[in-house]
């Protein structure tokens, strides 16, 4: 990404890192909770990437009014 964040691959890639450490290692419990709470922040990073790619794809749905897709928002088809 050009601001210098992580792109949601690279980040989801850190999460994996963690829980297999967490997985295969007998670490310290106040390293098992440092891993955690970076897991955690890691996990919030993704899911506001996932959102604004959500919102994106809302608003280009809904620009193009003979798009099928524009009929129902994406939360729409979450649940499906």
């Amino acid at each position: 990404m050009d601001n210098g964040e992580k792109s949601f691959e690279e980040l989801l890639a850190q999460i994996e890192k963690i829980v297999t450490e967490m997985e295969s290692q007998k670490l310290p419990l106040d390293r098992q909770l440092a891993s955690f709470e970076e897991g955690t922040a890691l996990i919030r990073k993704c899911h506001n990437i996932l959102k604004n790619a959500e919102g994106r794809v809302e608003q280009l749905t809904r620009q193009d009014v003979n798009s099928p897709l524009a009929e129902a928002p994406v939360s729409d088809y979450n649940q499906q």
